[in-house]
């Protein structure tokens, strides 16, 4: 009789294991997703802030085309060949 109680117990524990091991396993499945989900927004935001650098950029170049600043004016003279240098690099790998 006492074997049959102490069995029936485990089994209880067994079972009751079970159950707490596939809760876990759904909430872990969960964070997954929104761990996947959290990634691509951060992706998102990466590259929206890269695009916006690129905007202050041009913004910046465009600024010392209009003033005529001399130092700046450099600055964005070197960086519009540099851009156009990269267009032509394009352009040939287009072409081949």
């Amino acid at each position: 009789m006492e074997n049959d109680k102490e069995i029936l117990e485990l089994k209880n524990n067994i079972h009751k294991i079970f159950i707490s091991f596939n809760k876990k396993k759904e909430e872990n499945l969960k964070l997954l997703e929104q761990i996947s989900e959290l990634n691509k927004i951060i992706t998102r935001k990466d590259r929206d802030v890269e695009l916006a650098k690129k905007e202050l950029e041009t913004e910046k170049i465009a600024k010392s085309l209009i003033t005529n600043d001399g130092e700046n004016s450099v600055k964005a003279k070197q960086k519009i060949t540099n851009l156009v240098r990269e267009i032509d690099k394009c352009i040939s790998l287009l072409n081949k």
